[in-house]
């Protein structure tokens, strides 16, 4: 690990997995066209969305997504069905924010791995109340925004199909799609998916 600490964001609560968004701007992703036109993604409401100013955020934080995973995560975007999308936005949404990757690794795997599939809102809570003492900007958001990244997370959990319900779930997809992500030097996210060490082996053998 970096022995510095990064700074937690809470600005993923512009929106969730983003999924519908980042369908729309697809094309501008693809074609690396993200930056030069901004102006023009947020002035004919590419993304459908009412708010100028909720346009703006929305757009910013697939700005950040954007440059936190190589471009090869929007051809397979492109290229998969539905469930695959909200996995490979879960990952965008992993590789971005540190807090939800430590999240991932210190509270999610960890009770999947002690065969611990119940999940509720006071793990989050929890986690935040730990790592505050190291990341003194926790104490720094307000009641709104405290609620706000813990309603935000359960529902990424959701969308990406980690939970259902208030169970976790190991997440399904082909050993074909499971291979980019060791294609893209990032195997971790494999075990960060839930899946086990034999799914994980035969994949890996698979290549």
């Amino acid at each position: 690990m970096n022995q510095t600490i990064t700074k937690y964001s809470a600005s993923f609560t512009a929106g969730s997995l983003l999924l519908d968004e980042i369908t729309r701007v697809l094309s501008f992703l693809l074609n690396d066209e993200i930056e030069e036109k901004r102006s023009e993604i947020i002035n004919k409401n590419i993304i459908k969305i009412n708010s100028e100013s909720a346009r703006k955020r929305v757009l910013q934080e697939i700005r950040k997504r954007n440059k936190s995973v190589d471009k090869s995560v929007w051809q397979m975007f492109e290229s998969s069905v539905q469930a695959e999308r909200k996995i490979l936005m879960f990952y965008a949404v992993v590789k971005t924010y540190p807090l939800i990757a430590d999240f991932m690794r210190e509270v999610i795997l960890n009770k999947w791995k002690s065969l611990k599939r119940d999940f509720e809102e006071r793990d989050i809570e929890i986690f935040l109340d730990k790592k505050s003492t190291e990341h003194p900007e926790i104490e720094m958001w307000s009641k709104t925004t405290s609620a706000k990244v813990i309603q935000v997370i359960q529902r990424m959990l959701k969308e990406s199909g980690l939970l259902t319900g208030n169970k976790l779930n190991s997440l399904e997809a082909s050993n074909h799609f499971w291979r980019f992500f060791i294609q893209v030097d990032d195997l971790w996210f494999l075990e960060l998916a839930l899946l086990n060490k034999e799914q994980r082996e035969i994949i890996i053998e698979t290549l």
